[in-house]
Formats: C-alpha cells, structure tokens, sequence
C-alpha cells in the first residue's frame, strides 16, 4: 500500500471514529478503497445550490446560495442564514448522487441534472412559495 492511502486511512480513521477492524473490513471491499481514495474531493468539493427563481418564498431570494461540503457538512458561512427545509429534501438525494460520483472518481464539471426544485409546489397547486436551485460541484 502507497504511503498515500496509509494517510487516507489513517485520517479517514480517525475523523469517522473508525475502529481498527472497521478500517481492515474496509480496505477489503473495493469500493471503500475507492472512495477513501478520492476521500480528500469530498471533503474539498463543494455542493453549491443557487437559487435562480423564487416565487412566494419567505425564505429565500434570488441568489441565495446553500453550500455543502460534498462529504455531506453544510458550510454555514457560504450558505443563506435561513435555508428552507423544503429545500433541504431534495437536496439530500442529489448530494447523495454527488457523493457517489465524487467518491468513485467521477468528473462533475458537467452535471446531467444540474436544477432541482423545493417540496413545496406553489400556491395555485395549495402550498404557498417555490424556488429553482441550480446545482454545481466547486
């Protein structure tokens, strides 16, 4: 094993809690190995969700960014003071796709799906405000 994934392990280890059979039953499953070796993008890459259309929100505001790291933490100082929870859901499954990408090597530049709407539908279909989220990967 390269001096390198030693690091990765090590780091990975010790910031997930990992005990050391955890880690050995790990590095038996090839895709653990993959993903511990792109670990460091997913700490680095960035989920940036900007809104780009908004319609009766009391939350958010053309231009309003939410930003994850692609690991999963919500980078407060990036992100809107208030994001909405309706906004929040649809996140969670695109970050798990973007998750995936990342962790299996994955170029992310161009995303397929790259606008995602909130839960809430609007008022003419009975909730009350909507946004359109453009999706990138920093």
């Amino acid at each position: 094993m390269s001096e390198d994934m030693e690091y990765l392990w090590k780091a990975n280890q010790k910031a997930l809690g990992l005990t050391d059979e955890q880690v050995e039953l790990m590095k038996k499953d090839p895709k653990a190995v993959q993903m511990i070796k792109h670990s460091p993008d997913l700490y680095n890459k960035k989920l940036v969700a900007e809104i780009v259309k908004a319609k009766n929100c009391a939350c958010h505001k053309v231009g309003d960014k939410i930003v994850f790291r692609v690991a999963g933490g919500m980078i407060k100082e990036e992100s809107c003071e208030n994001p909405c929870l309706f906004a929040l859901g649809p996140l969670a499954t695109l970050g798990y796709i973007l998750f995936d990408r990342v962790a299996s090597g994955c170029d992310t530049k161009e995303l397929m799906i790259d606008s995602i709407k909130c839960m809430d539908v609007g008022i003419e279909n009975g909730g009350v405000g909507e946004i359109l989220m453009k999706i990138r990967v920093e």
